[in-house]
């Protein structure tokens, strides 16, 4: 019996060492267009759409065990066709969201204890009182804010790059019917 009393503290400091050393929470962003190949879009087409998540985090405000993610939106490029010579619209949109989710609100469940406890009263007589506490896991709250749209022209004579989220567009050729360009992903300094 001394052998087992003696083995908690031990376990128990390694399932906190186990929890509190999980990874940092990283953000990622998710490109689903092919990169460094050309690509060609029409009016009205998406040129690239960049979806945003990060790590679920924990108890301890750390990145969830399990690789669970969170969404944090998506920012979007569309082509909308040829307006004059070397000129072309796009639209741009945003949409973020914001969520309190935890790894505890995805996967926990309630928890119940019962605590038991008989006495004996001044008779002799046994007696048993018991406490139930429930706890019920956090509700998370996820709130979509309302996008942002951005329409402007793209006049090919002063650039051909557009960078956006860490990628870069690079604007080949363009006509009343479509759009030719590249993705790349920027250096990361």
């Amino acid at each position: 019996m001394g052998i087992k009393r003696s083995i908690y503290p031990l376990v128990s400091l390694l399932l906190a060492n186990l929890l509190l050393s999980c990874a940092t929470i990283e953000h990622y962003k998710i490109v689903d267009q092919e990169l460094d190949v050309n690509l060609r879009t029409y009016p009205g087409g998406t040129i690239i759409k960049i979806t945003k998540q990060k790590d679920l985090p924990n108890a301890f405000g750390k990145a969830d065990l399990w690789g669970g993610k969170v969404d944090e939106g998506f920012i979007e490029l569309k082509y909308f066709g040829e307006v004059d010579e070397n000129k072309f619209a796009l639209g741009l949109k945003e949409v973020s969201i914001v969520s309190n989710e935890t790894s505890m609100s995805r996967y926990g469940g309630s928890v119940s204890t019962v605590n038991i406890t008989t006495n004996k009263d001044h008779l002799g007589n046994y007696y048993t009182t018991g406490v139930v506490t429930s706890i019920k896991s956090p509700e998370s709250r996820t709130y979509v804010l309302p996008p942002d749209y951005y329409d402007f022209v793209w006049d090919l004579s002063k650039g051909n790059i557009f960078s956006i989220e860490g990628y870069s567009i690079q604007f080949i050729h363009f006509d009343q019917q479509q759009l030719m360009f590249q993705i790349s992903r920027e250096n990361e300094k």
